[in-house]
């Protein structure tokens, strides 16, 4: 008698008939679940510094002036107009893409920076106060897929990167592209100042190349240096045009 009215005491605290070793095995499997980060853990994003988020565009190719070639062929890669996203979702550009990974930053980097191929990118600020001063960051970068490195990056300044490319022979420059406003605004700076008579339009052509390229000779400290077909348009540039924006 006492044994039955045992059982049924415990029938009678428990709504339904669940049995004691299943209901101890749920308790202990929702500890662990709880008790485990990784469960609790949200997808991870594309772990990267704010700074290089954005769209870019590759401008140009230049050729390591150590390497036997010319400024024009390497100029001429097919490459040239395709883009490179960075953003929380990964690393996307034309074969080759890491959506689970990070961009780090390290001490030493890829590019020679007094290469002369590349002196349109080491173009200093003005030193009038008006004018906001340098911009140039001189960043090297890792970027990392899971646990190998799938390309390296070099930010010269928030407008402009330099990627390396056939074995490091070659420089992919990528800029994000400018506004039709900046464009109207720089070409109209240009015609003021005699290196262009075009009248604004917001329209990046070959014209408006023509002059970016030689204000950017007229600016660069190096008067041996070469005046390139795709001048790389710098934040010093875009300065001392009166073009940089707070974007």
């Amino acid at each position: 008698m006492y044994e039955l009215a045992k059982e049924d005491a415990t029938m009678m605290s428990i709504p339904f008939h669940i049995p004691l070793r299943s209901i101890s095995a749920l308790i202990v499997y929702i500890l662990v679940f709880m008790l485990n980060p990784a469960c609790a853990e949200e997808p991870q994003s594309f772990d990267h510094p704010q700074s290089l988020n954005g769209r870019y565009q590759v401008v140009s190719m230049r050729t390591d002036s150590s390497t036997a070639s010319t400024l024009s062929i390497a100029e001429g890669d097919t490459l040239i107009g395709t883009y490179l996203e960075i953003d929380e979702d990964g690393f996307h550009m034309e074969g080759m893409t890491c959506e689970t990974g990070r961009i780090q930053a390290k001490s030493v980097s890829f590019v020679f920076l007094e290469d002369p191929n590349l002196a349109d990118l080491n173009i200093s600020p003005l030193s009038n106060p008006s004018f906001r001063g340098e911009q140039r960051i001189h960043q090297p970068y890792d970027v990392i897929c899971g646990e190998d490195v799938l390309t390296q990056l070099h930010q010269v300044d928030d407008q402009i990167l330099i990627m390396p490319w056939s074995n490091s022979s070659q420089y992919l420059i990528l800029e994000k592209p400018l506004s039709q406003e900046q464009i109207r605004k720089l070409q109209t700076q240009l015609k003021d100042m005699k290196f262009s008579s075009q009248d604004p339009n917001g329209i990046l052509d070959k014209e408006t190349l023509t002059a970016i390229s030689l204000y950017a000779s007229y600016r660069n400290e190096d008067k041996d240096a070469p005046r390139f077909l795709r001048t790389a348009i710098s934040e010093n540039l875009l300065d001392g045009l009166g073009v940089l924006t707070d974007e």
